[in-house]
């Protein structure tokens, strides 16, 4: 895979110790440069400008890379508190919803998955931070995973639903009517009894 640049956008700015979300100990620059050393890497959604080389993708960090990364991904047990609402991913976004289970910790990671589209598919929506290019690449997300049982989950049923009809944050897909709903069944299946985590001492 051509890789020219690599760049931290600023939706995986969002992945800080504090947040609810999978973070890393090294500095987001230092992550979004890690896509050079994945051991693997595959196709995510299909951006609306797929045909014309936007793409996003998912690459597989190596296994030593595990202890810089700690998951956000927990599978909501009985009697645990479980918090829901609204909030902006980034100022000026409209509110998505969120689902956080109230831990003390969150777990260290057993793997990792970067999230990364090209400056063409950010380009749809006026994001990219780099110059429009199939070969730059923007680190979007930080998936951590704490236990291999738990590695490549779908995407977030907002997140599908976001990009697929274009609401406010989403990157506008190619997908089939009948594409989104299979991906929709998979997706609801996996994130309904699973939430992030928000770390309370």
């Amino acid at each position: 895979m051509n890789i020219k640049e690599t760049a931290v956008n600023v939706f995986s700015r969002r992945h800080t110790p504090d947040s609810p979300l999978s973070h890393s100990t090294l500095e987001h620059e230092k992550v979004a440069e890690l896509l050079r050393v994945a051991t693997s890497i595959r196709d995510g959604y299909e951006p609306d400008n797929y045909d014309s080389g936007g793409r996003a993708i998912v690459a597989t960090l190596p296994s030593e890379y595990n202890e810089h990364f700690f998951s956000g991904v927990a599978i909501v047990e009985e009697g645990e508190e479980v918090l829901e609402g609204f909030r902006s991913r980034v100022e000026g976004e409209l509110p998505r919803p969120y689902r956080e289970v109230i831990r003390t910790q969150k777990p260290s990671a057993k793997a990792v998955e970067l999230i990364f589209y090209n400056s063409k598919a950010l380009a749809l929506t006026g994001s990219n931070e780099l110059p429009i290019d199939d070969a730059n690449w923007e680190l979007v997300s930080i998936n951590a995973y704490p236990d291999t049982n738990n590695t490549f989950p779908p995407i977030q049923p907002y997140a599908l639903k976001a990009n697929y009809y274009g609401l406010d944050g989403g990157t506008p897909t190619n997908y089939t009517e009948e594409d989104f709903l299979d991906l929709l069944t998979v997706s609801e299946a996996y994130w309904h009894n699973k939430a992030m985590i928000r770390v309370e001492p």
